[in-house]
């Protein structure tokens, strides 16, 4: 829940193809519901070209760093051990999968739906008033935090099968 917004917001629109997204809680809600109607509905090329400059996005940009807190100045990854290790592991088994359509979608859905927990978290944060933050910032915390994790599941089953 590091991710501010906006940054989220921004990833959110790399991997959608330069779409803008509504940032509404509402929208937010009905979009992690409708996400697998909405992928069937498209036309498969399209779907590969967009999900193939995506998943580019994934492999040769910055967003599995942002997800592991990460900063990439230049060549050099600054962060824990644990995480810029996590984040070169993610990237090399995301990579050894890009002739596999099927896990390019998923990889890229994964991330959309991270994205959009983050966004969630940071728009039920701003609902709570001083008091009401105290007492339920930690419960939306772990509901996001359980989010972003079912976010990956389906991808680390998939990755991990092969």
């Amino acid at each position: 829940m590091f991710i501010d917004r906006d940054i989220a917001n921004g990833f959110l629109i790399i991997l959608d193809s330069g779409k803008p997204n509504d940032l509404s809680p509402a929208s937010i809600s009905s979009a992690e519901n409708n996400a697998d109607d909405e992928a069937a509905a498209v036309n498969s090329s399209e779907v590969k070209d967009e999900s193939s400059l995506a998943f580019f996005a994934l492999t040769e940009g910055n967003i599995v760093e942002a997800c592991y807190n990460v900063r990439q100045l230049g060549t050099q990854l600054n962060g824990s051990n644990f995480a810029v290790s996590a984040v070169k592991k993610t990237k090399d088994v995301l990579r050894q999968q890009e002739d596999n359509e099927a896990i390019k979608l998923l990889a890229v859905e994964s991330y959309k739906n991270c994205f959009l927990a983050v966004i969630q978290f940071h728009n039920e944060m701003d609902q709570l008033g001083v008091i009401s933050r105290c007492m339920k910032s930690k419960s939306i915390r772990d509901k996001a935090g359980k989010s972003i994790k079912s976010s990956f599941d389906n991808l680390k089953d998939a990755v991990s099968l092969l």
